[in-house]
C-alpha cells in the first residue's frame, strides 16, 4: 500500500500538484568496490509512457509507479517530505530493502 504523510500532502497542495510519478534510478558509486545504489526519484507529471506504469490514488493524489516494481506486502511505501538546507522535496521510504537494491 502507498501512503502519503500529512506534511507531504500539504506541500503538494501548496504546489498545486495532484500527480506524482515514481521512477527507479540506479547510481553507481565509485568506491573500492563497484557498488550501486537504487532509489526512487519523484516527478510531478504523468509518465511519458503511461502503459509501463501502474497507478493508485492516495488522498486525491494519483501516484504512478513502474509495472516492474512490486509493492511489498509486509510494509507500507511512504511518500514523505524532506528538507535539506531549506530545500523541500519528496522522498520514498519502504519500497526497496537492502537486498532489493542490487537488482
Amino acid at each position: 500500500m502507498i501512503a502519503i504523510t500529512p506534511e507531504a500532502r500539504t506541500w503538494l497542495d501548496q504546489k498545486k500538484r495532484d500527480v506524482v510519478t515514481l521512477e527507479r534510478q540506479v547510481a553507481k558509486l565509485n568506491a573500492c568496490c563497484a557498488t550501486t545504489l537504487a532509489y526512487m526519484d519523484v516527478y510531478f507529471h504523468i509518465p511519458d509512457s503511461p502503459a509501463n506504469f501502474q497507478s493508485e490514488t492516495v488522498d486525491g493524489i494519483t501516484v504512478y509507479y513502474p509495472k516492474t516494481i512490486k509493492l511489498p506486502a509486509d510494509r507500507d511505501v511512504v511518500i514523505e517530505l524532506q528538507s535539506t538546507l531549506g530545500i523541500k522535496s519528496l522522498k520514498v521510504e519502504g519500497l526497496m530493502q537492502r537486498s532489493d537494491t542490487n537488482r
